[in-house]
């Protein structure tokens, strides 16, 4: 065992680590993710050493968490494992071998939810078409909870531009175009479930399922309006979406989160006083356009002129 041990002193920079060692710093911060009983403090600190532990020898660290999220039964265990994914730095390096692991516990429904909220948000640090390709289909569709679909699409929007300008906006001018349509599309659903059990719905839980269904479009649209503003791109393709939310949707919590979005991200004033009009508030943004849209052909104009 003497031959494994390494010394500043006995060989040149980038000589391998001790690698007793560097087991000794792997195992220790497992051992404590595994005990149950440990107060969470103690866990955090297990996987703050884990995650530096990925700068000294990512390979094993990776395959050891591999073994342990496979090997536990504790959907808490898990959820530490995930965490760890989905706060490392190095995310695109490590999580690739571990996205077989992670969608399994995002798409497995009898997993605890904090579970599958950590999951997705693990998926999305791997910052890939493959992590995307996952992500919409087990966390942005429609059936899944709002906090779910937020997690994954907050993350997303902190994704290097040039995928956010490919292949993430469209995915949040998504949500919002089919939120426009989801209340109608719900209640039609519910209306006819019932009709099958061989009932009709009572006005009162008509007005209820109502109520319900354009609260969760509301919840959704704002989710997809908050990720456009995290975008942090002032572009057309982020700003136009929002434009058209702040002018069309009758809901108050929804266009003025529209509006706040877009004076955010494309700057200048936008200030829409509580008592406006339905006409006052759409002249208001539709000023804010036309000087936006102003602000932006000059940009374009001298961006070309540097070239």
């Amino acid at each position: 065992m003497d031959n494994l041990k390494w010394s500043p002193f006995s060989c040149r920079k980038g000589c391998p680590q001790n690698l007793v060692a560097l087991d000794q710093r792997i195992e220790g911060p497992i051992k404590i993710l595994e005990d149950l009983s440990r107060p969470d403090a103690q866990r955090i600190r297990a996987r703050d050493a884990l995650n530096n532990a990925f700068f000294q020898n990512q390979e094993a660290v990776v395959a050891r968490l591999i073994k342990l999220g496979e090997e536990t039964q504790s959907d808490d265990v898990r959820m530490h494992v995930a965490i760890l994914f989905a706060e490392t730095r190095k995310g695109p390096e490590v999580i690739p071998p571990a996205l077989g692991m992670l969608t399994r516990w995002l798409e497995s429904k009898s997993a605890d939810a904090a579970l599958r909220y950590w999951a997705a948000r693990a998926i999305a640090n791997a910052q890939s078409l493959k992590a995307l390709a996952i992500l919409k289909e087990k966390a942005l569709a429609p059936e899944n909870p709002v906090i779910l679909r937020g997690a994954a699409a907050r993350d997303l929007a902190g994704w290097p531009k040039d995928l956010v300008r490919k292949e993430v906006v469209k995915l949040f001018v998504g949500i919002l175009n089919e939120t426009e349509k989801k209340a109608e599309k719900t209640e039609e659903k519910k209306t006819g479930e019932a009709a099958k059990k061989g009932g009709e719905l009572d006005a009162e839980e008509q007005a209820e399922q109502k109520k319900k269904a354009e609260e969760n479009r509301v919840e959704m649209r704002l989710v997809a309006i908050d990720a456009l503003r995290l975008t942090d791109l002032r572009e057309e393709m982020v700003i136009d979406p929002l434009i058209k939310v702040a002018l069309d949707d009758p809901n108050e919590t929804a266009w003025r989160a529209a509006a706040s979005a877009l004076w955010r991200v494309g700057g200048g004033i936008l200030s829409i006083p509580p008592e406006a009009s339905v006409e006052e508030r759409q002249d208001k943004i539709r000023k804010w356009e036309k000087a936006w849209r102003s602000k932006r052909r000059i940009e374009q104009r001298a961006t070309k002129k540097e070239e």
